[in-house]
């Protein structure tokens, strides 16, 4: 029996997408480099035994999605600005330029004292009323916005180190800055979802109004397991690749712990 044609468009579809996915992978763990020039459709085509109109549509996915350019008459040319976030190590976005920190630059928005809500007191296992402190930050990559984001400090954990001024801008990621400070982050707990772009994060982000962002809330524990930092980031989905390492019963299926 024979394949529809909406069948043959669909396996067609569906090889484009398993070919750009292999070709993407390849260029996020660095086998292509910005700036590189792809091979050929043609040698493309014979390295993996597809069509060159499955070639294509991979490429034009990879287009979409700002892994490439295509340039008349010189090829197709790596343009991704993807940083991996290695969450097993934990940490920020500037432990993936190790030797580079000046690549990543923490721009301090506003930095005021407020009392604690009750999800933040929770959180930070403080009472509710506890002073705090509220730092709202914009992370740069190369001079790119890379992320927005807030963060609730319980006030009599990190008084000493806050007495320092933290306007204007900063070498390194959040995580850099409070070690700067004197401060020691430890244990982090992370909690990531996809969301949408308002106006004014489209506008600090350099993204289109809709455009999806990665949400992560952060719970950053001292090295003595104190709660340091509760808070929330927005990253820019085309700007990062979250990668973590699990093991044993880490990978073990959901539903059966849940029934334990």
């Amino acid at each position: 029996m024979h394949p529809s044609s909406p069948d043959r468009q669909r396996l067609k579809v569906e090889s484009a997408r398993r070919l750009g996915d292999l070709i993407r992978t390849e260029i996020l763990r660095g086998r292509y480099a910005a700036g590189d020039l792809l091979p050929s459709e043609a040698e493309f085509s014979d390295c993996y035994g597809v069509g060159r109109n499955v070639v294509r549509g991979a490429l034009d996915l990879l287009r979409r999605d700002g892994y490439v350019i295509r340039r008349q008459g010189r090829g197709t040319f790596v343009v991704s600005k993807h940083r991996v976030h290695d969450l097993t190590s934990g940490g920020g976005i500037a432990r993936e330029f190790p030797g580079r920190a000046q690549r990543v630059l923490t721009r301090f928005v506003e930095v005021l004292e407020c009392r604690a809500e009750r999800i933040v007191a929770e959180r930070l296992q403080v009472p509710q009323g506890t002073c705090c402190i509220v730092a709202t930050y914009e992370t740069q990559v190369d001079r790119e916005p890379y992320s927005v984001a807030t963060s609730y400090l319980p006030r009599d954990r990190v008084a000493a180190a806050f007495d320092t001024d933290l306007e204007g801008e900063w070498l390194g990621d959040w995580f850099m800055v409070l070690s700067e400070l004197g401060l020691s982050p430890g244990h982090l707990e992370l909690q990531m979802e996809a969301v949408a772009a308002d106006e004014h994060l489209a506008a600090t982000l350099h993204v289109a109004v809709g455009a999806p962002l990665l949400r992560f809330e952060r719970l950053l524990l001292d090295d003595r397991g104190r709660p340091l930092d509760f808070g929330f980031s927005r990253c820019r989905s085309d700007r990062v690749l979250v990668r973590a390492a699990l093991s044993g019963s880490d990978c073990s299926d959901p539903t059966e712990r849940a029934r334990d």
